[in-house]
């Protein structure tokens, strides 16, 4: 009787332990959170060409950032700093005329399996809407939309309310002339 609970015991154990590998294992590693300094992030991309505007916009492959979830080339991570701190992270699908990298789910399973499960009716593949989350001060939108040439626009963005207001007012002062990119 002891035996059993004993090899019950071990069992859960184990299978907890699986479990939370293989979870930390399904995320991207960005490297850096929102607000810190440019500076910790120079290892994965390359900011030596720095033009010195209240924007920096750098890109790193998604292969890179996102090895064991995202292994696509076509899907890359756009990190947006305001004053040398981050601002927000974009990973972006890069899509063709056929919508491959998209028609993969690749983004969509990500971001489900990341932030939680999502109503995408039926067919995931002619989803064509958007879904947030809150979380950890945190404000993740993800967007699956179809233009006008029929190329899906598939996105992820991340950033918090304190650096979604600056860049909503550093925008509007872009589009008005009153301030450089």
């Amino acid at each position: 009787m002891m035996k059993i609970k004993i090899y019950k015991v071990t069992i859960l154990i184990v299978f907890f332990l699986l479990s939370s590998l293989n979870l930390a294992n399904a995320g991207c590693n960005f490297k850096i959170e929102l607000g810190e300094d440019i500076k910790k992030i120079k290892k994965i991309i390359d900011t030596s060409n720095r033009d010195g505007f209240i924007l920096e916009n750098y890109f790193a492959p998604s292969l890179s950032v996102c090895p064991n979830s995202i292994k696509d080339e076509n899907i890359i991570i756009n990190y947006t700093f305001i004053d040398d701190r981050l601002a927000e992270i974009r990973m972006i699908v890069n899509n063709d005329e056929n919508n491959t990298t998209s028609n993969q789910l690749l983004l969509m399973n990500y971001v489900k399996q990341t932030y939680g499960n999502f109503d995408t009716g039926k067919n995931p593949k002619i989803y064509n809407y958007f879904n947030s989350w809150k979380k950890n001060n945190k404000i993740i939108i993800y967007s699956r939309l179809r233009n006008q040439f029929n190329i899906i626009q598939e996105e992820l963005f991340i950033t918090n309310k304190k650096y979604k207001e600056k860049m909503s007012a550093i925008r509007l002062m872009i589009e008005k002339g009153e301030h450089k990119k």
